[in-house]
């Protein structure tokens, strides 16, 4: 049995936390002006099956991570192939998410610092946490987690009064497929990226059910999405939001309780510094675990975490130069990802699918209750499969 592990409430959080890491920096949808938070709703609609998929996955694989279920799906050969690109996209994410951060602070805040050293100091924060374990994180994250909800919340409620309701018209303005595609980029991220925790949620707990816990996550990141979207179209206007780089941090400037609470920025920045934190080191544990299965370390250990965090902070200075170069790079992102979000996901739950059933045909399929030990079919080697079947 694994030493770290997640109990359902640090999952939720973990989740939660990851998914709103960098969504809340970079607002989808602020080119759609006031039907931007229409696409943020499509994005979310499109969410469900991909984490049904997930779900249904770390259900029939209990106890295995996203390179097990790879190795036992596709073979040692094409899974240690798959292995390596997602541990690439799981740094990838990483990096994406130390960038958009350091981006942020040293627009928003000091913009005097080089970014170098910016990402470095991030850099040796985020190798701190991934040491520590996903269920050091996991506990964490049950405290920092109220503390974003209350921020949202809270500055949608004192907003009220610098809400005009009229912004949202004239509805579904934009062509239908502006909409679309929106919603597409929505997907890839940040709700797509939620395939790396096939690669962490092995660590929850045996007898606790992974559905429930992400269905859960799921409500709570489209309320605080929705409610985020929303607010920013309310306060800033369609017009301004199109041209603003950060939404939320320009929408939260503007509001003041009364003459005497204002600067609410503060603890909105405070939320995305720490949300991105979370979504860097899940990035790099989960590039870890499956660099480790692949090369037969053990998961528990921490020596690919030091050389990761600086691949990391490496590639985070490469990927892009300027804002125009990302904003290319996010039209076309959604596209290079979805075989890894989508297409090779569903290719593994096919493939246990049928293997489950043909090896348990009295057992309950994709309803009732699960059995927590893995079927043997599902846990032997292709090669032990066909000897046994010789």
């Amino acid at each position: 049995m694994h030493e770290q592990i997640l109990s359902r409430s640090q999952a939720v959080c973990l989740f939660v936390l990851f998914t709103l890491g960098t969504g809340l920096i970079h607002a989808e949808g602020t080119h759609l002006y006031q039907d931007g938070w229409i696409a943020t709703l499509g994005g979310l609609i499109m969410a469900i099956p991909l984490i049904v998929l997930y779900t249904r996955l770390l259900t029939l694989f209990p106890g295995k991570n996203g390179a097990e279920m790879l190795r036992l799906c596709f073979g040692r050969v094409l899974g240690g192939f798959l292995t390596i690109l997602f541990c690439l996209y799981a740094l990838y994410t990483a990096a994406h998410a130390l960038r958009t951060l350091s981006d942020y602070i040293q627009i928003t805040s000091i913009p005097e610092t080089p970014q170098y050293l910016m990402i470095f100091a991030l850099a040796i924060l985020s190798l701190y946490g991934v040491r520590s374990g996903v269920r050091t994180l996991g506990q964490w994250s049950i405290y920092i987690l109220p503390l974003v909800v209350l921020v949202v919340a809270g500055t949608c409620i004192i907003g009220i009064t610098d809400m005009d309701f009229h912004n949202l018209l004239p509805m579904f303005e934009a062509p239908p497929k502006d909409l679309i595609q929106g919603s597409f980029n929505a997907l890839g991220s940040p709700f797509g990226e939620t395939v790396l925790f096939l690669f962490v949620f092995d660590t929850f707990k045996p007898k606790k059910e992974p559905n429930r816990a992400l269905y859960i996550a799921l409500a709570i990141t489209a309320a605080l999405f929705m409610l985020s979207t929303l607010r920013n179209i309310l306060v800033l206007g369609p017009v301004a939001i199109s041209h603003t780089l950060y939404p939320g941090y320009s929408s939260v400037r503007i509001l003041s309780a009364g003459n005497f609470l204002t600067r609410f920025e503060a603890l909105v920045s405070v939320n995305l510094i720490l949300a991105g934190f979370i979504k860097i080191c899940v990035g790099v544990f989960a590039a870890s675990r499956a660099l480790s299965t692949l090369l037969g370390i053990p998961v528990s250990s921490k020596a690919l975490n030091v050389p990761l965090i600086f691949a990391t902070a490496a590639l985070s200075l490469w990927i892009y130069r300027t804002s125009l170069e990302a904003e290319h790079i996010y039209a076309v992102y959604p596209y290079f990802v979805l075989p890894l979000q989508l297409g090779i996901p569903t290719l593994m739950w096919l493939i246990g699918e049928f293997r489950y059933r043909r090896r348990s045909p009295h057992k309950p399929g994709l309803t009732g209750r699960r059995n927590t030990q893995t079927p043997k079919e599902l846990t032997d080697s292709p090669s032990q499969i066909t000897s046994r079947t010789l």
